[in-house]
């Protein structure tokens, strides 16, 4: 036997060594990593200590026999230690954490300190037996070493068989388990049996059966990565997500939840693990009830697919909105549970109701800066009409005048009367064709301003459309010299009911103004194309001003620019692309060639 284990013991040795450089060579940088060749090189001391204390017994050499015993502690002490710390680090799944850990060197080193001082205090041998060392009479710092040594030693194999216990049901937990416990209790038993002078065991044993030690910890660090699949690892990971869940099993029992889950529903449900669903409900203010959950997670069961509904709940007097999951937890096909999932969209909802008002008001100020853009040529449109109507006031005057007149005179006829009447008609006619005019753009404009802060599906007409922009446009088409061309290619008098009919006006107007603007005071022509295709009403505004610059085009519906320098506010093709796809639920897109032209276009869906 103690030939076959000095055999052994070379073998290990250049186990050890293999182990070392395989190590070195992964890729893992990790504090796992560097403990494992810790352990290696310490378990390599003891073992090539023990070695060679044994030739030094064959070849005579006294004086080595205690160097050699001395350091083979260096290896034992450190060993124990380092078996705790791998398997606390399995357990926990990490020990960097663990700033304690540190301490657990201090018997380790104190050991050494006395081990080599021995011969002056003999704490930890008394005499020694250079022929048996376990001949050898000791002192009371051994014992002290020993006890440390057996209780890291038995901590380590707990916790490494407590992991294993939960381990089962994960791939390989079986193959893991064994080699875990086989790892830690086989150089544990030999060490008891050492320590008992068991004739079969001798001081070779040990560092041997530690070697089982070193080849079942590098399989599961780096074969199995045991690591990697540890509970408390996972459950710290979703304790730090700020997701919420909740795992309900098949009774409707709560068997789980993380802490975000507990800090935010602790305050509305009475929550407890391994306690029914319907009792935690009670009595607290939970916006659902268990009658409303009940349907739902029997849905999830029976259909074994996620369910999402949306909750809001009152928090501190906050509200908080949640996009709730309800997935089924399925094994093999097998209904175990639900996990329920709560994410929070509180931040999202606040933004969207922000965006929203933003957005809103931008409309206005939009609506605002184009309405006081046509003020100006509105104010023109009514100056010319009313200096008309003037005029014709003053020549019906003096058409009445000269009836008056021509009563007292008898060479007027009959004929000359209806002659001076008719002229009087004439006048009267003019003047009701130009308040008809003044009435049509003080309507037109009075729409545009009550929808500022109203808006309101209504049915309107192509023909209804076209006749407000005209009316709206007339005197800024003809200061910036430019000519309004209409191509319809559909019934304009069709009756749609796709919306509001100011914003769409708005939206029409604003690009055709910046096609007029695009000609930069040049003449030109405006084409606007009117298409019905698809059940969409499609808009097409055609200039030939030279085209949209290329690093406009880039961004030209996402942000508020504007290639009009001082003279533009951003917001027009911004907020009418916003009003399209938000109010119509149509789309808005250009094709523009430099040195050409521009098309926008702007598509509406039909409900007629």
């Amino acid at each position: 036997m103690g030939n076959t284990m000095f055999y052994l013991a070379h073998v290990a040795l250049v186990t050890m060594i293999v182990l070392e450089v395989l190590t070195i060579r992964l890729k893992t940088q990790n504090k796992m990593k560097g403990l494992f060749l810790q352990y290696l090189a310490f378990q390599f001391i003891w073992t090539l200590s023990v070695v060679l204390q044994r030739y030094s017994v064959r070849y005579g050499k006294t004086s080595l026999i205690i160097f050699f015993e001395n350091t083979t502690y260096l290896g034992i002490s450190f060993i124990s230690v380092i078996v705790l710390i791998i398997s606390m680090s399995i357990y926990y799944s990490t020990h960097q954490t663990m700033k304690w850990i540190r301490y657990l060197y201090i018997v380790p080193v104190i050991t050494q300190i006395v081990i080599w001082t021995n011969r002056w205090h003999h704490l930890f041998f008394v005499s020694i037996n250079v022929n048996d060392i376990r001949e050898s009479q000791v002192g009371l710092y051994f014992y002290v070493h020993t006890v440390y040594s057996y209780a890291c030693l038995m901590i380590g194999t707990f916790y490494v068989i407590y992991h294993a216990s939960r381990e089962r049901g994960r791939r390989n937990s079986a193959l893991k388990a064994f080699l875990l416990c086989l790892g830690t209790a086989v150089p544990l038993i030999v060490n008891v049996c050492f320590t008992l002078n068991m004739p079969s065991v001798d001081n070779l044993s040990t560092p041997v059966a530690f070697l089982v030690t070193c080849i079942t910890y590098y399989l599961l660090l780096f074969r199995y990565n045991i690591l990697q699949i540890s509970p408390a690892v996972m459950k710290q990971v979703i304790d730090m997500t700020s997701d919420l869940y909740a795992v309900i099993d098949e009774n409707m029992m709560i068997i789980d939840y993380n802490e975000p889950f507990e800090q935010i529903f602790s305050k509305l449900i009475n929550l407890k693990r391994k306690i029914p669903l319907a009792d935690a409900l009670q009595g607290r203010g939970f916006p659902i009830t268990i009658e409303e959950l009940l349907p739902v997670i029997d849905e999830c069961r029976t259909k074994q697919d996620t369910i999402i509904k949306d909750l809001g709940v009152m928090v501190d007097d906050a509200a908080m909105y949640f996009s709730v999951e309800f997935s089924p937890l399925l094994i093999d096909s097998i209904y175990y549970g639900c996990i329920i999932l709560f994410r929070d969209i509180t931040r999202a909802v606040n933004d969207m109701e922000q965006i929203k008002a933003n957005q809103d008001q931008l409309i206005k100020q939009e609506r605002l800066a184009s309405l006081g853009q046509l003020i100006s040529g509105i104010a023109h449109n009514l100056n010319t009409p009313i200096m008309a109507i003037s005029g014709r006031a003053e020549s019906l005057e003096f058409l009445v005048d000269e009836y008056v007149n021509s009563l007292e005179d008898n060479k007027v006829t009959r004929d000359d009367h209806r002659e001076i009447a008719s002229d009087m008609r004439g006048e009267i006619e003019n003047i009701r064709i130009h308040t008809s005019y003044i009435s049509e753009i003080i309507s037109a404009v009075k729409e545009q301003a009550v929808m500022l802060s109203v808006e309101a599906k209504e049915s309107f007409t192509i023909r209804d459309l076209t006749k407000r922009i005209d009316l709206l446009l007339r005197h800024v088409l003809i200061r910036n010299k430019c000519n309004l061309i209409y191509e319809i290619e559909m019934d304009d008098q069709i009756a749609i009911n796709s919306g509001d009919i100011s914003s769409l006006i708005q939206v029409i107007d604003n690009t055709i103004m910046n096609a007029m603007q695009a000609y930069e005071g040049a003449p030109g022509e405006i084409l606007v194309r009117i298409s019905q295709s698809d059940g969409e009403i499609i808009f097409t505004i055609s200039d030939k001003a030279g085209g949209i610059p290329i690093d406009i085009q880039e961004k030209l519906f996402q942000q508020m620019i504007t290639s009009k320098g001082k003279d533009g506010t951003g917001l027009g093709l911004y907020i009418s692309y916003s009003t399209i796809v938000g109010i119509f639920g149509g789309k808005m897109w250009y094709n523009s060639i430099s040195g050409v032209g521009t098309d926008m276009h702007i598509a509406i869906p039909i409900m007629v």
